[in-house]
């Protein structure tokens, strides 16, 4: 029930054809803990994102198993464009 009652909260300015797929999305996110849910961001700012981490600098804040990134710490200081991502309206809409 507070999965549900979460997921109305967020869907609130989402694009209708997005909204249309609700149940489907809660039952993922119930089954899975996470849904895919497209056309959030643009493909322009998808390859933007990819270009920015692949500037991540080996050591400090990241974090390397079986020689790949596993995890950033600081995220938003050290890639600054997921910054003006957190600004987004679609982005903002799923997040709590």
């Amino acid at each position: 029930m507070f999965v549900e009652i979460i997921f109305l909260l967020i869907l609130r300015s989402i694009p209708a054809e997005i909204k249309m797929q609700q149940p489907i999305y809660l039952n993922k996110i119930t089954d899975e803990g996470f849904a895919i849910i497209p056309r959030v961001i643009s493909n322009t700012a998808v390859n933007e994102i990819l270009n920015a981490l692949d500037k991540i600098r080996l050591g400090g804040a990241a974090r390397i198993r079986r020689g790949s990134v596993y995890a950033i710490r600081d995220l938003l200081n050290e890639v600054p464009f997921l910054r003006t991502l957190t600004q987004l309206v679609n982005l903002r809409a799923l997040i709590i």
